[in-house]
């Protein structure tokens, strides 16, 4: 007798057996099972991520050769669990449009921050834009006006002023936005020698820049004091 004539009758009485002692042989089984756990689980792991393309090629084979008893034996599980169908299919529906709102309210979040940063970031470009233009505006008509070379761009004066610009005079806040509502001025007066340098401009609200109009600052810190002093306030120089 061959080495393969007794494999295949080796087969045939492990068939045989397995059909005569079914009790017996499910028994061994789900005991080596619950002793081989892990054994098992880890062998067929090795076994599945070796064998891919064979397992998806063997699957795809016995679905195309027994479609008629794949189908009879769904079907007989539907009639024989159907309401344990039902929950289930109830569950998946739930939880995929519970997965879909999510991902449509993640979506609509992102695309409406999106919408809001880019909305932002013109208006900024714009303001940018307008500020640069006003300031430009103001340094030419000084240059006009005094006939006197202009020592500074508009860079230069944002530089200085800074992100949060104040009036030098009073502390106000500035809007650069309201062109109305401040000015460039000498701190020394263009008719007492100062000239259009960075260091002799600074800003001021409208409303000081007029009150100052063509005084030095010491003559109007001067003329404040005799105001407030004349309403009884009370003024202290503050380098004594």
């Amino acid at each position: 007798m061959t080495p393969e004539e007794k494999k295949e009758r080796y087969k045939i009485y492990r068939r045989r057996y397995r059909e005569n002692n079914k009790d017996k042989v499910r028994e061994s089984n789900k005991k080596y099972h619950e002793k081989n756990k892990d054994k098992i689980k880890q062998k067929g792991k090795k076994y599945r991520e070796k064998n891919k393309d064979k397992i998806k090629q063997n699957g795809k084979e016995y679905r195309e050769k027994n479609k008629e008893k794949i189908q009879q034996r769904m079907n007989k599980y539907l009639k024989e669990n159907i309401d344990k169908v039902r929950i289930r299919s109830r569950e998946y529906q739930r939880k995929r449009r519970l997965n879909k709102t999510i991902n449509d309210i993640i979506i609509e979040k992102i695309y409406s921050f999106h919408k809001r940063a880019v909305k932002l970031l013109n208006q900024y470009n714009k303001q940018s834009i307008s500020i640069h233009k006003i300031i430009n505006k103001k340094i030419k008509t000084m240059k006009s006006s005094s006939k006197i070379e202009v020592k500074f761009t508009t860079e230069d004066f944002l530089n200085k002023i800074g992100d949060n610009p104040k009036c030098y005079l009073t502390g106000r806040d500035i809007d650069l936005s309201g062109s109305r509502l401040w000015n460039i001025d000498h701190v020394m007066p263009l008719a007492k020698g100062g000239d259009n340098s960075l260091d002799n401009c600074n800003i001021t609200c409208r409303d000081a820049n007029m009150s100052k109009s063509d005084m030095t600052l010491d003559e109007y810190l001067k003329l404040c004091k005799e105001v407030l002093e004349n309403f009884g306030y009370k003024v202290t120089d503050p380098s004594n």
